[in-house]
């Protein structure tokens, strides 16, 4: 039996069966992404924006940026890119799960909406709509 702490709590994978704790550990972290995402959207999504990216965003931009989220959150997990956390979890008994892997990707999909922006903004015609 392994133990699993995540910003949610602490969850038991019950196995000690690869394929079995892969998927439950692919469910833990996509129901703590999803849990993360919805946080941050709930608790001011604009503000974070402003804070991490030095960035004010308008209502459409914002709005993009949370469907992009929300369809992250929707998503099944890479087990690729949280291949260290799997290590980890057949290593030992008990691990304990950052939120730093679910914030790159989150930084990431934010990223690409504002350098789409970017993209099609002239400064001698305005903004293009996408």
């Amino acid at each position: 039996m392994k133990t699993v702490k995540t910003s949610s709590g602490l969850r038991i994978i019950d196995s000690d069966q690869y394929t079995v704790m892969s998927n439950q550990l692919r469910s833990i972290l996509q129901e703590d992404r999803k849990t993360i995402i919805s946080n941050l959207i709930d608790s001011g999504l604009n503000r974070y924006i402003d804070y991490k990216f030095g960035r004010i965003v308008d209502a459409a931009q914002l709005n993009r940026i949370m469907l992009k989220l929300q369809e992250l959150g929707e998503r099944s997990i890479n087990m690729i890119r949280y291949g260290q956390v799997m290590e980890s979890l057949e290593k030992y008994d008990f691990i304990q799960v950052g939120n730093g892997l679910f914030f790159m990707e989150i930084d990431h999909i934010i990223l690409q909406c504002l350098s789409q922006v970017e993209l099609f903004h002239s400064p001698s015609r305005g903004i293009y709509q996408l």
